[in-house]
């Protein structure tokens, strides 16, 4: 039989295997190119397998080094990784070659303009459309999201590197009792607000805000104010503002949203960069690190 069929201006395109319909039987076999059609045959008997005309028959698109499937009428098919074979075949009978896919993933120079487009419209995006997707889930984040996210944050930073205020119970009343009048000026008013006293340790002469409300003032921040109350109070004003002004909130979520795009650019960069940009924003600080006390704020009072 093979004789016969190489005697009718036949040639062999590829060798390969071939796949019975519905079965994972595997037969080491030749594609070859006859007047009528294509034909597969046995390597080793040179018994035909499958034929058929090459407009009856389905070729697989080039994709890379995957290996091009011939699928036959019978629902039997060829497979052979003779890329280059296969797109002369369809090349000679006026057929497309080549994938659209299999062209992206070949270099031209049209790549490069791609990859710029590419890094523009994330740019576009960061600049124009994340902002506007903070504001959005900032007005429907329901009040009880910052409650649970504040206690969490501040539960955490309890454990890990914070401890219990050394300040005198006096000391922390006169404090209280500034910030009380100041925080009584807010749009929340004094209900919005907690102040919280703390051993900073780690994190040394600090203050800082959470999503809802809650504030904390470092034991170090106190003792570098070195008594001038009115810088206390005017930090945590400033406390207050970042809280009127959901700066926390926005902060959290432009941060996912980075992450997003950094995942959108650059596949999943890892549940560890994911945090570190998702929580390593969570709050706002407003570190004093000046080695000599500073100016007095001045501060309106009732």
């Amino acid at each position: 039989m093979k004789a016969s069929i190489l005697a009718f201006d036949s040639r062999i395109i590829a060798e390969g295997e071939w796949h019975p319909a519905n079965s994972s039987l595997s037969v080491v076999a030749r594609l070859i190119e006859t007047s009528t059609g294509l034909v597969v045959e046995r390597v080793s008997t040179g018994e035909p397998l499958a034929s058929g005309s090459q407009r009856a028959i389905e070729i697989s698109s080039r994709v890379g080094s995957i290996p091009r499937r011939v699928h036959f009428s019978d629902a039997s098919l060829f497979e052979t990784t003779d890329n280059e074979a296969i797109d002369r075949l369809l090349s000679r009978s006026g057929r497309r070659g080549t994938g659209f896919v299999h062209g992206l993933e070949r270099f031209h120079p049209r790549l490069i303009a791609l990859v710029v487009a590419t890094f523009l419209l994330a740019g576009l995006v960061y600049r124009y459309a994340l902002p506007v997707l903070v504001e959005v889930a900032v007005a429907v984040t329901p009040p009880v999201v910052p409650k649970i996210m504040s206690v969490s944050t501040l539960e955490t930073m309890d454990r890990t590197m914070l401890s219990p205020s050394r300040l005198d119970a006096a000391k922390q009343r006169e404090i209280s009792e500034g910030f009380a009048r100041i925080a009584a000026l807010s749009t929340r008013g004094l209900a919005g607000y907690s102040l919280n006293f703390r051993e900073g340790g780690a994190i040394g002469p600090n203050a800082f805000a959470l999503p809802d409300g809650t504030l904390v003032l470092t034991d170090e921040l106190v003792k570098l104010a070195d008594g001038d109350d009115e810088m206390i109070i005017g930090v945590l004003a400033h406390e207050i503002g970042h809280v009127e002004l959901e700066h926390s909130l926005r902060q959290i979520y432009r941060a996912a949203g980075t992450a997003g795009l950094i995942m959108m650019l650059a596949g999943d960069v890892g549940s560890s960069m994911e945090d570190l940009l998702v929580q390593g924003a969570g709050f706002w600080r407003c570190p004093i690190r000046a080695r000599r006390k500073p100016p007095p704020i001045a501060i309106p009072w009732n």
